[in-house]
């Protein structure tokens, strides 16, 4: 008899003292870290629960606070409200752990429940046949997830009240009927960082973005482009990026030319965000940003989702880019036609009879300054080739002189004799 006494009392004690040793686990595999507007998945394992029908709800809320919000997906449609057997179905079996997946999303809270991007948590609610559900079990799933959802903002402006004096005929009181007007938040500080646009043969070309803010943000819906409203057909994309972090969007098809293209960044509304043009690339190379307080880029070794790397070529500025200049010279010539006509015009004189010492020829600038030597230098050809006829025209002189001179010589010799 005091055997079964001390049998009974001792089992009184493990179920007293070891509750936990009995008790269900729900539990979540692999939760997200990041939730954005799209539905996400849960995996879930239940360990220990009576054989039975039970029901799964999914609860986001901000952390310290019990303003649960969120839908659950049930097999038929999204659900968010009290009736529990409305929530996902689930059979489980006796002695049998259960594993599946459920669906939730954010659905439409208030400005209570959910006041932006930021940290939230997320917890598995498991309602029995009786529509009890035990907050210990539900609290131990619980566990952190960051929510990137800009949600737009609604403005009512009333319409102007109605005048004291009623209109005959009329009910003095006349119903308001608000304006609304839906503001979307705008996300700024994100940079093109890096682009691939001639990878390996078997690769694809991608696009690294650079968030500059310090919290998360997600891009839901941006595009990528080449020229405006022509080229490529715009790309749309959904990136999730934490502060300060590198993301990358990778295109199933080619967009950008290899000899010299436009790279822009347009957000859901497709305003441009950030752009770049490029003259030229190599195959495996990318063009990377040297820093996001310039926007110069530069010939690049890949780094994928990461800090660019330094550059492999130096980067076009304004200093080293050559331009084609518009020469100013006389008229309508072209540096061509006036270098030609320059040497026609300084072309030396040659002599058939008589040598004469020239210095040698000398190189002539036809451009100074970006103008076209003109009529100055005409001028001053005209000025040489009239010295020369002069030097010629002496020569001459002197040598008629000279057999003057042999010619009066020989006739004195004659007549002396």
């Amino acid at each position: 008899m005091r055997f079964f006494l001390v049998l009974t009392i001792a089992l009184t004690l493990l179920f007293i003292l070891s509750p936990s040793a009995f008790a269900v686990t729900t539990a979540i595999i692999e939760p997200p870290t990041t939730i954005i507007s799209d539905p996400f998945a849960l995996k879930i394992s239940i360990a220990g629960a009576a054989a039975g029908s039970n029901y799964l709800r999914i609860d986001l809320f901000k952390p310290s606070t019990s303003n649960y919000f969120g839908e659950t997906y049930n097999g038929t449609g999204w659900y968010s409200e009290s009736d529990f057997n409305q929530y996902f179905p689930l059979i489980i079996e006796a002695g049998v752990n259960w594993f599946g997946e459920i669906q939730g999303r954010i659905g439409n809270p208030t400005s209570a429940q959910y006041d932006g991007p930021g940290p939230y948590k997320l917890r598995i609610r498991r309602y029995t046949p009786s529509g009890n559900y035990n907050s210990a079990e539900a609290n131990n799933n619980v566990t952190d997830v960051i929510i990137n959802i800009v949600i737009p903002t609604i403005a009512y402006t009333p319409n102007q009240l109605p005048s004291d004096t009623p209109t005959p005929g009329e009910s003095e009181e006349q119903p308001l009927s608000p304006t609304v007007t839906i503001t979307q938040q705008t996300i700024s500080n994100i940079f093109l960082s890096e682009v691939m646009p001639d990878p390996d043969s078997g690769q694809q070309e991608w696009i690294e973005i650079y968030n500059k803010n310090s919290v998360p943000v997600v891009l839901d819906e941006w595009w990528i482009d080449d020229l405006e409203k022509s080229g490529s057909t715009p790309k749309k994309f959904t990136l999730s990026l934490d502060s300060g972090s590198y993301a990358v969007f990778e295109l199933s098809t080619s967009v950008f030319n290899n000899g010299g293209d436009s790279v822009r960044l347009l957000d859901s509304e497709q305003n441009e965000v950030d752009s770049f043009e490029y003259q030229a690339s190599e195959k495996g190379k990318t063009l990377g940003r040297t820093s996001f307080d310039s926007d110069i880029f530069c010939q690049q070794s890949p780094t994928y989702a990461a800090e660019n790397g330094p550059c492999l070529t130096q980067p076009a500025t304004s200093n080293n880019i050559l331009a084609s200049a518009t020469p100013v010279g006389a008229g309508t010539r072209t540096p061509t036609a006036a270098a030609a006509e320059i040497q026609s015009i300084i072309s030396p004189v040659k002599f058939s009879s008589i040598k004469q010492a020239q210095q040698p020829n000398k190189a002539i600038d036809l451009a100074t300054n970006n103008q076209v030597l003109g009529e100055k230098t005409d001028i001053n050809a005209n000025k040489a080739s009239r010295v020369g006829a002069l030097v010629s025209s002496l020569s001459f002189a002197a040598f008629f002189y000279s057999i003057l001179s042999i010619s009066s010589i020989i006739f004195k010799l004659k007549m002396v004799s």
